[in-house]
């Protein structure tokens, strides 16, 4: 459980890989490592409070047992088909977070901690925000962080719809916060993709 003040993330591991055309994305071979064990290696140099993640049972094994070692949160979903709004309520509606809550995708390789580090960073300069959203040429991309204040409205979420919804309606509460990282927009959904990340370095350059 997070400290009441400290911040957290919420790891979305569950979803079913339906756009790879072989296995699961987040078992796909990137580089070194698995696709969805970047994501946790991220999250691990963040040194946040709680890292909890949510997996499913086509959540890859190196994928959930990389989390264990890690000793993050497992939340198990147990109706992927449900969509990723009822993932991510799936998590928001548990206690435990903390102050503020990052949502972030297993499927993006290249979110550095420096990253998380940033996003929290620039919300405690602006007390009139309450969302942080990394943007990288004028894109917005993940991970997103929340705070508590919407943690209830994350937790009625449904369907296939994720937070974007929230984004528009609290838009005045919305930062946008410059990132150099050009990673904070790539996922890995397809082979192509997979493919063209095998360039890709933590540095930005291909």
């Amino acid at each position: 459980m997070a400290d009441a003040e400290g911040s957290s993330a919420v790891l979305l591991a569950s979803g079913l890989s339906s756009r790879f055309s072989a296995g699961h994305k987040l078992a796909a071979a990137l580089q070194d490592r698995p696709v969805g064990v970047w994501a946790l290696d991220a999250l691990a140099a963040s040194r946040l409070d709680l890292v909890r993640v949510v997996c499913s049972p086509p959540t890859p094994f190196e994928v959930l047992a990389a989390a264990q070692d890690f000793g993050f949160e497992i939340v198990h979903n147990p109706d992927p088909e449900a969509g990723l709004g009822a993932a991510i309520a799936m998590a928001f509606s548990r206690p435990g977070l903390g102050a503020r809550a990052f949502i972030a995708l297993a499927d993006m390789p290249f979110v550095r901690a420096e990253d998380y580090v940033r996003l929290q960073g620039a919300l405690s300069a602006a007390p009139d925000r309450t969302i942080a959203v990394p943007t990288h040429e004028r894109r917005r991309g993940h991970p997103v962080l929340f705070d508590r204040k919407h943690f209830a409205a994350l937790g009625r979420l449904t369907g296939d719809r994720g937070a974007a919804g929230i984004l528009r309606e609290e838009g005045d509460a919305v930062l946008d916060v410059h990132v150099d990282n050009p990673g904070v927009l790539i996922d890995i959904d397809t082979q192509e993709a997979l493919q063209a990340a095998q360039a890709f370095t933590l540095e930005g350059s291909e």
